[in-house]
């Protein structure tokens, strides 16, 4: 499943960002910096790594490294560049925008991708052009998408997920989960994509017959009573999965 395949590169994190509050809550101020370590368990391996992501005076991720890859953003009014790299490659992804700032296609070495809105503001189509051609349709439910159906050469399968009543007001940590909710690579930018889930996911299923999968989400929330931190187990046809994500505002 692309999804798990990517998540092998992403992995848990730890988000860590500069001028906080007492206690590690999400700053009132813009972040500067932010330290991301990550520790992925896939079957019987652990893998762990620390990034360094910087944010521009908007507070959006303008740069992030660790000491094999790197990313970096460049934002203009309709298109938003992403340039990965990594010692003797580099890789260019451009996202366009319209004029509502919505991410409407994007341009990568894998192909190109296509995303539709519907009038209320929702995503509710993706069509690739990798390995030939594939949809992905969305399906919302008072404000959270419930349903995923992707379809490629003819074959389709689905994925369903229940949300709680709690909500993500971490940014850094909403877009671990809604990245991993799409099933595709946002780059960290849920927001671009039009309207995003309003709830906490906390079930996925998956009925994939080759690489189908149960996915289950745990929170730890602050003193305060907001996410701080995530993690989600995953049970498959293949290998088991785990991924966990927490989040400490104390950069220097």
């Amino acid at each position: 499943m692309k999804k798990i395949l990517m998540l092998a590169f992403t992995a848990t994190m730890m988000l860590v960002a500069c001028k906080k509050d007492k206690g590690g809550d999400e700053p009132e101020t813009i972040p500067t910096c932010a330290t991301v370590k990550t520790v992925e368990r896939l079957g019987n391996s652990v893998y762990n790594n620390t990034n360094a992501i910087k944010f521009d005076s908007q507070g959006r991720i303008k740069e992030e490294n660790d000491t094999f890859e790197s990313f970096l953003y460049e934002y203009q009014s309709d298109k938003i560049t992403v340039t990965y790299s990594y010692p003797g490659n580099e890789y260019l992804s451009t996202l366009t925008l319209d004029n509502k700032g919505r991410v409407t296609k994007i341009d990568n070495r894998y192909g190109t991708f296509e995303y539709e809105y519907n009038s209320d503001g929702y995503l509710i189509k993706e069509t690739s052009t990798e390995a030939g051609s594939a949809t992905t349709s969305f399906t919302w439910e008072s404000g959270n998408l419930v349903k995923i159906v992707k379809t490629n050469n003819g074959t389709s399968y689905t994925t369903n997920i229940t949300y709680s009543n709690d909500v993500i007001t971490d940014k850094l940590i909403a877009a671990n989960v809604y990245d991993n909710i799409y099933g595709f690579d946002t780059f960290r930018l849920y927001q671009y994509f039009g309207k995003h889930p309003k709830n906490a996911p906390i079930l996925e299923q998956n009925n994939n017959t080759n690489s189908g999968y149960t996915a289950n989400y745990s929170y730890t929330k602050d003193n305060n009573g907001k996410i701080n931190a995530f993690n989600i187990e995953s049970i498959s046809t293949n290998n088991p999965y785990e991924w966990g994500v927490s989040v400490d505002y104390n950069c220097k």
